[in-house]
């Protein structure tokens, strides 16, 4: 079993953004209509 593997092998590498004023139910719905199931907030 290989365990040898880089981040980028797990990083995406086309991001999505949205503008903070970006209601949430437009986000929700981009995410369902592109089957995203995960998102990253800071």
């Amino acid at each position: 079993m290989n365990l040898n593997y880089s981040n980028k092998e797990f990083m995406a590498k086309q991001l999505i953004t949205f503008q903070s004023d970006t209601p949430i139910e437009t986000a929700m719905e981009f995410f369902l209509e592109n089957k995203i199931s995960g998102a990253l907030s800071r």
